[in-house]
């Protein structure tokens, strides 16, 4: 357990403040940047790190989390408690700009390469990012998204 708690930690050291993957992807626009499409790099790590975050919280439920509190109640750390709620990815969950694929449970998925752990809000009608099982970040289009696997909810795990 101390070390699951240790490697969420070290895991949320990867995800930097930075804005929202929307507010990025405008300025690129903006600028007339070419690869507006793209997500900037630190976009593409505060998000990659919610997915690694939500492997490690998974590895410690059986389970994946249900809401922002879920991994936040999940980091023992003060440190590591405050570093979370200080990062872009903590204040987006909690607004609902990024939504997560609640309490999933891996075994019941096929490929992890197509479940979605989490996405942007505007994902099912606009496209947009998406943070896949396997902590892969990739911007798709709204028919691409029905595609992709959801997974069952879990359930409480089976005492042994």
């Amino acid at each position: 357990m101390i070390i699951r708690v240790f490697l969420l930690v070290g895991l949320l050291s990867v995800i930097p403040g930075c804005g929202s993957p929307a507010s990025a992807t405008n300025a690129n626009a903006k600028q007339g940047n070419k690869k507006a499409e793209e997500p900037t790099v630190k976009i593409d790590e505060e998000l990659r790190g919610l997915g690694v975050a939500y492997h490690a919280y998974h590895d410690g439920k059986r389970m994946g989390p249900s809401s922002a509190e879920d991994m936040l109640n999940f980091i023992s750390s003060p440190e590591g408690k405050e570093k979370f709620t200080k990062s872009d990815a903590y204040k987006l969950l909690k607004s609902g700009e990024i939504v997560i694929n609640p309490r999933l449970q891996f075994r019941s998925v096929k490929d992890l390469g197509k479940t979605y752990l989490f996405y942007e809000k505007k994902v099912p009608k606009e496209g947009g990012y998406v943070v896949l099982g396997t902590a892969e970040v990739v911007r798709i289009k709204p028919e691409a998204f029905a595609n992709l696997e959801k997974g069952d909810e879990g359930r409480a795990p089976e005492p042994k």
